[in-house]
């Protein structure tokens, strides 16, 4: 995630950032619904990131429905932390699923189904392999942001958030 972040802010917003951002990782169904853990989460980001630190929170939605989850988590965050920049933002499905929407820069086949229940699967299946603590990192480094971004609506919006939180 780190990476995809000062990728979004580099080659998209064209800004000069080299510092990775803290980041943290849980369990995605930690803070779902759970408003004492997510909480926990906030406020610790908050502490984290300084005294002007924003807080972005990137969430798999797998079956949820990120234009429900997403504004609901927000809304809770957000009367947690008054005095931050806050945004959430559910990748479609899963992380992978960015991946998807340019799988060919990847030297994957064409994904016509971008809302596939499992990316990871299909990434695993049109690869051979595919383990997303191994190959996440690489992958983030080299799929054509730009032309995902065109393709996927959840990108979209975490590059317009991350542009919001960075202004």
């Amino acid at each position: 995630m780190p990476l995809l972040i000062l990728r979004i802010a580099n080659e998209i917003l064209n800004l000069n950032i080299w510092s990775y951002p803290v980041v943290l990782r849980l369990a995605n169904g930690s803070i779902r619904n759970n408003r004492e853990e997510l909480s926990r989460i906030v406020n610790y980001a908050a502490r984290e990131s300084g005294e002007t630190g924003a807080i972005l929170i990137i969430l798999d939605a797998d079956d949820d429905c990120p234009a429900e989850l997403g504004p609901r988590l927000l809304e809770i965050a957000k009367q947690l932390r008054t005095d931050r920049k806050i945004a959430v933002v559910l990748a479609n499905r899963e992380y992978e699923s960015w991946f998807l929407a340019a799988s060919e820069s990847l030297g994957l086949p064409p994904c016509q189904n971008l809302g596939v229940r499992d990316a990871k699967g299909w990434i695993r299946q049109a690869r051979g392999n595919y383990a997303p603590t191994v190959d996440q990192a690489g992958m983030t480094a080299r799929f054509d942001l730009v032309a995902a971004r065109m393709r996927s609506d959840s990108l979209d919006k975490l590059c317009r958030e991350v542009q919001q939180l960075l202004s």
